[in-house]
Protein backbone atom coordinates (compact mmCIF):
# COMPACT_ATOMS: atom_id res chain seq x y z
CA UNK A 1 0.00 0.00 0.00
CA UNK A 2 0.88 3.29 -0.72
CA UNK A 3 1.36 5.86 2.22
CA UNK A 4 -1.02 9.01 1.77
CA UNK A 5 -0.52 12.47 3.06
CA UNK A 6 -2.84 15.33 3.63
CA UNK A 7 -6.17 14.22 3.33
CA UNK A 8 -9.20 16.44 1.75
CA UNK A 9 -12.98 15.85 1.53
CA UNK A 10 -14.82 16.71 -1.42
CA UNK A 11 -17.36 19.91 -0.73
CA UNK A 12 -20.44 17.37 -0.66
CA UNK A 13 -18.72 15.39 2.28
CA UNK A 14 -18.98 12.39 -0.12
CA UNK A 15 -15.46 11.62 -0.93
CA UNK A 16 -11.79 11.73 0.38
CA UNK A 17 -8.33 12.55 -1.85
CA UNK A 18 -5.28 11.98 -0.34
CA UNK A 19 -2.09 12.00 -2.35
CA UNK A 20 0.23 9.15 -2.30
CA UNK A 21 4.30 8.72 -2.63
CA UNK A 22 3.36 6.50 -5.44
CA UNK A 23 2.84 9.03 -8.16
CA UNK A 24 -1.24 8.82 -7.14
CA UNK A 25 -4.23 10.57 -5.72
CA UNK A 26 -6.37 7.76 -3.95
CA UNK A 27 -9.95 8.45 -3.79
CA UNK A 28 -12.33 6.79 -0.96
CA UNK A 29 -16.33 6.60 -0.50
CA UNK A 30 -16.82 8.15 2.91
CA UNK A 31 -19.28 6.76 3.77
CA UNK A 32 -17.49 2.97 3.78
CA UNK A 33 -13.81 3.80 3.18
CA UNK A 34 -14.10 1.65 0.08
CA UNK A 35 -11.64 3.07 -2.80
CA UNK A 36 -13.02 4.68 -5.89
CA UNK A 37 -10.08 5.95 -7.65
CA UNK A 38 -6.64 6.02 -8.16
CA UNK A 39 -5.85 8.84 -10.37
CA UNK A 40 -1.99 8.81 -11.62
CA UNK A 41 -0.09 12.03 -11.38
CA UNK A 42 2.98 13.17 -12.87
CA UNK A 43 5.25 13.39 -9.57
CA UNK A 44 4.99 12.57 -5.58
CA UNK A 45 3.06 15.19 -3.42
CA UNK A 46 2.14 15.68 -0.27
CA UNK A 47 -0.41 18.31 -0.21
CA UNK A 48 -3.54 18.60 -2.08
CA UNK A 49 -7.09 20.32 -2.27
CA UNK A 50 -10.93 20.21 -3.99
CA UNK A 51 -11.76 23.48 -5.64
CA UNK A 52 -14.89 24.99 -4.46
CA UNK A 53 -17.25 23.16 -6.22
CA UNK A 54 -15.34 19.90 -5.71
CA UNK A 55 -14.76 20.19 -9.76
CA UNK A 56 -10.98 19.29 -9.67
CA UNK A 57 -8.76 18.45 -7.06
CA UNK A 58 -5.41 20.55 -6.78
CA UNK A 59 -2.46 19.04 -6.09
CA UNK A 60 1.14 20.46 -5.16
CA UNK A 61 4.09 18.49 -6.28
CA UNK A 62 7.33 17.90 -4.40
CA UNK A 63 9.46 19.26 -6.78
CA UNK A 64 7.83 22.38 -7.15
CA UNK A 65 4.78 21.29 -9.77
CA UNK A 66 1.26 21.95 -9.45
CA UNK A 67 -1.30 19.39 -11.23
CA UNK A 68 -5.29 20.03 -11.34
CA UNK A 69 -7.10 16.74 -11.99
CA UNK A 70 -10.73 15.89 -12.67
CA UNK A 71 -12.18 15.05 -9.44
CA UNK A 72 -14.77 12.70 -11.86
CA UNK A 73 -11.95 10.61 -14.27
CA UNK A 74 -8.97 12.28 -12.95
CA UNK A 75 -7.75 13.53 -16.33
CA UNK A 76 -4.17 15.44 -15.70
CA UNK A 77 -6.26 19.78 -16.48
CA UNK A 78 -3.14 21.46 -15.77
CA UNK A 79 0.63 20.43 -15.20
CA UNK A 80 2.82 23.48 -14.06
CA UNK A 81 6.08 23.97 -12.92
CA UNK A 82 5.11 26.47 -10.44
CA UNK A 83 7.67 26.83 -7.62
CA UNK A 84 11.57 26.07 -7.27
CA UNK A 85 11.08 23.35 -3.95
CA UNK A 86 8.26 21.29 -2.67
CA UNK A 87 4.58 22.91 -3.19
CA UNK A 88 3.52 23.53 0.88
CA UNK A 89 -0.07 24.11 0.01
CA UNK A 90 -2.36 24.65 -2.79
CA UNK A 91 -5.89 26.11 -1.92
CA UNK A 92 -8.70 27.40 -4.43
CA UNK A 93 -10.65 30.38 -3.89
CA UNK A 94 -13.33 29.58 -6.55
CA UNK A 95 -12.95 27.54 -9.65
CA UNK A 96 -10.58 30.09 -11.31
CA UNK A 97 -8.07 31.24 -9.08
CA UNK A 98 -5.83 28.83 -6.78
CA UNK A 99 -3.28 29.81 -4.48
CA UNK A 100 0.15 27.83 -3.96
CA UNK A 101 2.97 28.40 -1.27
CA UNK A 102 6.04 26.92 -1.74
CA UNK A 103 9.19 25.77 0.91
CA UNK A 104 11.18 29.05 -0.70
CA UNK A 105 8.33 31.70 1.19
CA UNK A 106 6.61 32.31 -2.00
CA UNK A 107 2.80 32.37 -2.89
CA UNK A 108 1.39 32.53 -5.78
CA UNK A 109 -2.56 33.35 -7.16
CA UNK A 110 -2.53 31.70 -10.63
CA UNK A 111 -5.63 30.45 -12.93
CA UNK A 112 -6.89 27.13 -13.03
CA UNK A 113 -7.73 27.16 -16.76
CA UNK A 114 -4.05 27.89 -17.55
CA UNK A 115 -1.83 28.41 -14.81
CA UNK A 116 -0.88 31.64 -15.58
CA UNK A 117 0.57 33.45 -12.27
CA UNK A 118 -1.79 36.57 -11.91
CA UNK A 119 0.42 37.76 -8.71
CA UNK A 120 3.38 36.72 -6.19
CA UNK A 121 4.45 37.01 -3.12
CA UNK A 122 7.33 36.99 -1.29
CA UNK A 123 8.73 36.86 2.12
CA UNK A 124 5.83 36.55 5.13
CA UNK A 125 3.23 36.05 3.22
CA UNK A 126 4.74 31.96 2.11
CA UNK A 127 4.65 29.29 4.40
CA UNK A 128 3.02 25.95 5.12
CA UNK A 129 -0.42 26.57 4.25
CA UNK A 130 -2.58 29.05 2.66
CA UNK A 131 -5.99 30.63 1.93
CA UNK A 132 -8.06 33.65 0.68
CA UNK A 133 -10.62 35.39 2.81
CA UNK A 134 -14.24 34.66 1.60
CA UNK A 135 -14.17 38.01 0.15
CA UNK A 136 -10.83 38.07 -1.72
CA UNK A 137 -9.37 40.82 0.46
CA UNK A 138 -7.14 38.79 2.96
CA UNK A 139 -4.48 35.92 1.85
CA UNK A 140 -3.88 34.67 5.02
CA UNK A 141 -0.68 32.04 5.47
CA UNK A 142 0.45 30.41 8.43
CA UNK A 143 4.53 29.54 8.19
CA UNK A 144 5.87 26.53 10.47
CA UNK A 145 9.79 28.35 10.88
CA UNK A 146 8.53 31.13 12.89
CA UNK A 147 4.92 29.98 14.27
CA UNK A 148 2.92 32.78 12.84
CA UNK A 149 -0.20 33.41 11.36
CA UNK A 150 -0.02 36.09 8.70
CA UNK A 151 -3.02 37.86 6.57
CA UNK A 152 -1.93 40.31 3.54
CA UNK A 153 -4.31 42.63 2.77
CA UNK A 154 -4.91 42.59 -1.24
CA UNK A 155 -6.27 45.44 -3.13
CA UNK A 156 -7.70 43.91 -6.65
CA UNK A 157 -11.10 43.19 -8.04
CA UNK A 158 -11.79 39.08 -8.45
CA UNK A 159 -14.56 39.76 -11.04
CA UNK A 160 -11.42 41.40 -13.20
CA UNK A 161 -8.76 38.66 -13.33
CA UNK A 162 -6.50 40.23 -15.65
CA UNK A 163 -6.24 43.46 -13.75
CA UNK A 164 -4.76 42.56 -10.63
CA UNK A 165 -2.49 45.19 -8.14
CA UNK A 166 -1.40 44.23 -4.68
CA UNK A 167 -1.06 46.09 -1.68
CA UNK A 168 0.65 43.99 0.50
CA UNK A 169 0.40 44.97 4.24
CA UNK A 170 1.21 41.90 6.09
CA UNK A 171 1.12 41.64 9.93
CA UNK A 172 1.29 38.83 12.17
CA UNK A 173 -2.47 37.81 13.64
CA UNK A 174 -1.01 35.64 16.01
CA UNK A 175 2.24 33.96 17.23
CA UNK A 176 2.88 30.33 19.38
CA UNK A 177 5.45 28.09 20.05
CA UNK A 178 5.87 24.01 19.27
CA UNK A 179 6.04 23.33 23.05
Amino acid sequence: PATAYSPSVSPDGRVLAAPCLDHSVRVWDVSNMQPVHVFSIPGNSFTLNYTITGDYILVGGIEGSVWALDANTGELRLDLEHHKGWELDVASYNEEIFLSTSEQNVTRISRIADGRSLLSFSGSTGGARVALSPDGTQLISARNTDFQIYASKLDYDLGSLMHLACEPQTRAYLQSHPD
